[in-house]
């Protein structure tokens, strides 16, 4: 496993849609994880099939909010997923600059095709994989101590 996730990680990833992602980690990995989405409808549906679901190792360790990433504090995550494939441009150089200012040093922030060219993280490797739209590569960065 390229993330070395260990137990006491929390995965966070803002904009989640459904929670698709986060009930994988959560099943493979029994780790806390949490959603944040803005549109209500999706984390409705997600925390809908979570109640419907009793091989989960831990629901009380998934949590989906309808909330904004941008008001929401994000210092307990130790992982993030960023895609951003569907936020502006804008959106996503805020998230990661919050995500840089709010998360501990040593964090991991997944993100998808396009580098992070942002102070304060560190590229550590990337992984070929699959994914609905094709052949792309998850980009893996460390979070530094900042000067």
């Amino acid at each position: 496993d390229s993330l070395e996730i260990k137990a006491d990680d929390v995965f966070i990833e803002p904009g989640c849609g459904m929670g698709h992602l986060c009930f994988l980690v959560h099943q493979i990995y029994g780790i806390e994880c949490i959603g944040i989405e803005a549109l209500a409808n999706f984390i409705d549906t997600g925390n809908t099939i979570k109640t419907e679901l009793s091989h989960l190792p831990d629901p009380e360790k998934l949590k989906l909010y309808n909330l904004s990433f941008f008001q929401t504090d994000l210092s307990r995550g130790t992982l993030f997923y960023i895609a951003g494939t569907c936020f502006p441009l804008d959106y996503k150089e805020r998230l990661l600059k919050k995500v840089r200012k709010e998360a501990k040093p040593g964090s991991r922030v997944i993100t998808l095709t396009h580098p992070i060219d942002l102070e304060g993280f560190t590229f550590s490797h990337e992984v070929k994989a699959t994914f609905s739209w094709g052949r792309d590569r998850a980009l893996i960065y460390t979070l530094s101590e900042l000067p």
